[in-house]
């Protein structure tokens, strides 16, 4: 959500075209891991165009570790749907330079997220062979 926030104050326009160029057109017609691949490149945008380098790299190993996790888990077409809408939003808010808009965007995503977050981290802990 800070990230969000503070996107909205200080993105560029070049950060703008990123964030644009990483939600798909069509992100059913992509193979999953592909739509993953979008997904972390949106939060790794928004992060960057926050300006904030500390946030940034506390930020990459817990993505990089609940983003595994996820993409294992079974998702249908919907959710990736939603995903690319939620994304939409955020990015509308933070070109508007909506701080409150993107900041409460970002944190109806994450709350949207959390379930399947959730649900991805509890079937890893029950696969993991020790």
């Amino acid at each position: 959500m800070p990230a969000a926030r503070l996107a909205a104050r200080r993105r560029s326009e070049d950060d703008l075209v990123l964030l644009q160029a990483s939600i798909p057109d069509r992100p059913l017609q992509l193979p999953t891991k592909e739509q993953f691949v979008y997904n972390r490149d949106f939060h790794s945008c928004v992060i960057a165009a926050c300006g904030n380098t500390l946030l940034s790299i506390a930020a990459q190993p817990v993505f990089a570790v609940l983003q595994t996790h996820l993409s294992r888990s079974r998702l249908g077409r919907a959710w990736h749907r939603s995903i690319n809408d939620h994304h939409r939003g955020i990015v509308g808010a933070i070109e508007s330079g909506d701080e409150a808009g993107a900041g409460e965007q970002m944190l109806d995503h994450l709350e949207w997220l959390r379930p399947y977050y959730e649900k991805a981290w509890r079937a890893a802990g029950r696969t993991t062979v020790v």
